[in-house]
C-alpha cells in the first residue's frame, strides 16, 4: 500500500513540475513577444522619422515607371538612396543657413525697430532662388 501512495504522490508532483515548466515557457514566450514588440515599434518609428519608408515608396514608384530590370534593382536603389541623403543633406544645410540670416534679420530689426531689412525687403519673403534649387533636385520622368 506503500509503495502505491508514493506513486501517486510522484505523478502528482511529475504533473506539477510539468504544469510549472509549461507556465514558465509561457511566461518567457510573452516577455519575449513584449520585447520583439517594442524592438518592432522602435524601427518602425525610426523608419517614419528619418524618410526611409517615404524613399522607399518613391524609389518603388521609380522602379516601376522607370521599367528597370529586376536585376538591378539593388543597384538603383542603393543609388537613388545615396542621391535622397545627399539631398536631404542639402535642404538641411539650406535650412540652417535660411535660420541663421532669419536670426541675423531679426536681430538687425529689433536693433532698428523696423520691419524691413537694409535693402527695404520685407525679412520673410519666400526665396525664389531656393524653391528653384528644390524643384530641380526632383527628377524628370520619361513618358
Amino acid at each position: 500500500m506503500k509503495g502505491i501512495k508514493i506513486m501517486k504522490n510522484n505523478s502528482k508532483n511529475t504533473k506539477v513540475d510539468k504544469e510549472e515548466k509549461e507556465r514558465k515557457k509561457r511566461e518567457e514566450l510573452e516577455a519575449k513577444n513584449k520585447q520583439k514588440d517594442e524592438q518592432y515599434k522602435k524601427l518602425e518609428d525610426y523608419v517614419n522619422e528619418t524618410g526611409l519608408s517615404l524613399a522607399f515608396n518613391i524609389i518603388f514608384a521609380e522602379l516601376i515607371s522607370k521599367q528597370i530590370m529586376p536585376e538591378n534593382f539593388f543597384t538603383y536603389t542603393s543609388m537613388r538612396l545615396k542621391q535622397i541623403g545627399k539631398e536631404i543633406e542639402g535642404l538641411k544645410t539650406k535650412e540652417t543657413i535660411t535660420s541663421e540670416k532669419n536670426e541675423e534679420g531679426e536681430n538687425k530689426k529689433e536693433e532698428n525697430g523696423d520691419e524691413n531689412n537694409e535693402n527695404g525687403q520685407k525679412l520673410f519673403e519666400g526665396n525664389n532662388k531656393e524653391e528653384e534649387d528644390v524643384l530641380l533636385t526632383v527628377q524628370k520622368t520619361k513618358k
